[in-house]
Formats: structure tokens, sequence, C-alpha cells
């Protein structure tokens, strides 16, 4: 359960003697996270996988794609290289969610 906590009056200042209370003086907004989706997991996990490939291949000229599956051109390496540009473009879409606050609630 939740408790919901008053929102301060904008209109009253935090620093006079008589408006000095814990509510308005540790009010702080928090962020209430939703339980990613299983899309957003998975595509999480891919961008993960492909951001640590491009790292590995920046860092020591070593696709670990690649190596696993047989090469860039394998189909299989070019399935995961299409997936993960995929949940890249999927992760964008994380970036301009709404999120609620406490006070929506």
């Amino acid at each position: 359960m939740i408790e919901k906590i008053p929102k301060p009056d904008p209109y009253k200042s935090a620093f006079c003697s008589n408006t000095i209370d814990e509510t308005t003086l540790f009010h702080i907004p928090e962020i209430v996270t939703e339980e990613l989706k299983s899309m957003d997991r998975v595509a999480l996990t891919l961008s993960i996988i492909g951001a640590l490939n491009w790292g590995s291949v920046g860092i020591f000229r070593y696709d670990v794609i690649a190596g696993i599956f047989g090469g860039q051109g394998a189909t299989v390496s070019r399935i995961l290289y299409t997936l993960i540009a995929l949940a890249g473009l999927w992760c964008v879409s994380l970036l301009f969610r709404e999120r609620r606050t406490v006070e929506e609630l």
C-alpha cells in the first residue's frame, strides 16, 4: 500500500517558521516504475548483447556473434544482427513513455 504524501503549497515558503514540517521540507516526488513488459525485457536484453558485442569489436577487434555463429555473413548472425537492431529501435520508445509519480496514484 502506497501512502500518499501531501503536496507542498507552492505559495507558502518552506522556510517560514509557520510552514516548516516534515512533508513540505522533505517532499521529493518518487517515480513509480511500472513493471517492464516482456517485450521491453527482451529488447533491453538484446540491446545489451549488441552493446557488449560492439564493445568487443571496438576494444579487441573481435565480433563475438560472428565468432560463435560462423562469420558475419552466416544466416544466424544476420538474423541476430537484425533482431538486435529492431530491439534498439524498440528501446527508443522507452525514452518517450509517460511515467507516473506517487501523487498520481
